[in-house]
């Protein structure tokens, strides 16, 4: 509990706290673990319970994974004869898949050629998700 919070999560005096509008704070912390939560504090500085306390350690990676995107090129788009070509600089097998507009998989297939048929797919808008090893990309892709 911090020292102007009572046991309840309610603030013990009426005043701003550090965050005001700042979004994003850098800090450069020794190794150790640091201890945080958060409560919200409304216009009549009634305060919400207190979040979960969190633990953080500066010495643990905190880094995002790094994706390779793939190059390719789909066409015809719109699709209108019920293949459609999908071409890489890269080698190797292309997973494919396919979403509909509300993310439900509709197409999940291995593609060693550069064709792919969508002619058993109804009409609309869709997502292509083509995976080559560890790079993949996503395109916009519309079947008449």
């Amino acid at each position: 509990m911090k020292i102007n919070s009572l046991t309840n999560g309610y603030r013990l005096s009426a005043g701003k706290g550090n965050v005001e509008h700042k979004k994003e704070w850098i800090l450069n912390l020794p190794n150790n673990d640091y201890f945080w939560s958060v409560q919200a504090i409304d216009a009549a500085f009634s305060g919400s319970e207190l979040s979960e306390t969190k633990t953080i350690n500066p010495a643990i990676s905190l880094s995002v994974r790094q994706y390779e995107l793939l190059d390719i090129s789909v066409y015809p788009n719109p699709v209108n004869n019920g293949l459609v070509t999908i071409k890489s600089p890269l080698s190797g097998v292309k997973n494919i898949t396919l979403f509909d507009a509300i993310g439900r998989n509709v197409l999940k297939t291995e593609l060693t050629a550069e064709a792919l048929d969508v002619s058993e797919i109804g009409a609309g808008l869709y997502l292509l998700k083509v995976t080559i090893g560890d790079r993949s990309a996503t395109h916009k892709l519309i079947i008449n």
